[in-house]
């Protein structure tokens, strides 16, 4: 058996024995923006894709609508805008194929003509659907 990987699933420490995305006969798998050990830059510039938590657009977007008081840090995940967030994170690599998955209800990337949703397009990266298969 390998090595368990170190990693963090919706804000908890764990080890894992194998990655969450099952990639058939594929090589060259980055899966998150944070791994614990290794070169994530060198890991998305050596993968053919890379599939990205796009849960939320703004690291208050629950609040400002009035559904939670927790943000998406306290969740564990990134925002896509603003200063660290991952829109600027992926602005800086050399990049393959980039998906934004895992979408909250509540992020405006799917509203089809909105700001937010041209912000991703323009930065060549993809907005995963219901369906979506991607072939390597």
């Amino acid at each position: 058996m390998k090595d368990p990987i170190e990693t963090r699933w919706q804000g908890i420490e764990c080890l894992n024995h194998q990655a969450f995305v099952y990639a058939n006969k594929a090589t060259n798998i980055a899966a998150h923006l944070q791994f614990k050990r290794g070169d994530t830059e060198q890991g998305f510039a050596d993968s053919d894709v890379v599939l990205v938590d796009g849960t939320f657009w703004v690291d208050d977007e629950l609040a400002r609508l009035g559904i939670s008081d927790r943000t998406a840090a306290q969740m564990g995940h990134v925002p896509l805008s603003g200063p660290g967030g991952t829109l600027e994170a992926l602005a800086r690599l050399e990049r393959p194929r980039v998906i934004l998955i895992h979408i909250n209800n509540t992020n405006p990337i799917l509203f089809e003509h909105s700001p937010e949703r041209d912000a991703v397009l323009a930065a060549g990266i993809e907005i995963a659907a219901d369906g979506l298969e991607v072939e390597l």
